[in-house]
């Protein structure tokens, strides 16, 4: 059995894909509809691991976006324009729960 080995260009260069951004944040908000501890961290999170996997596994990330690091896990860089644009398209809801921590929590809607 003959090992593929993946080419890594150092030339190359990840262009952010938005509309494929969009498209996995409703299809993680959907998966975890029912998942009572499902909001912005975990959405976050998930993002960025399944783009890690991809670059891992495929050689390049699903969505390009960058991420940024923050105190709760990386974020997405443009994560707050692209959900502002996609609840003004009524594509998302963004509400926020109440929690037995200081801030509430912030969970997408498809």
């Amino acid at each position: 059995m003959q090992t593929k080995i993946k080419e890594q260009n150092s030339q190359s260069k990840i262009t952010p894909d938005e509309s494929k951004f969009k498209e996995l944040v409703l299809y993680i908000a959907e998966k975890y509809a029912n998942d009572a501890r499902f909001g912005a961290v975990k959405l976050n999170k998930l993002l960025f691991m399944i783009d890690n996997f991809a670059f891992a596994e495929l050689g390049a990330p699903i969505t390009g976006v960058e991420y940024v690091k923050r105190e709760q896990g990386p974020v997405p860089h443009r994560m707050l324009p692209i959900k502002k644009e996609m609840i003004k398209a009524k594509d998302l809801l963004e509400v926020e729960l109440e929690t037995p921590y200081p801030h509430p929590m912030k969970r997408v809607i498809p």
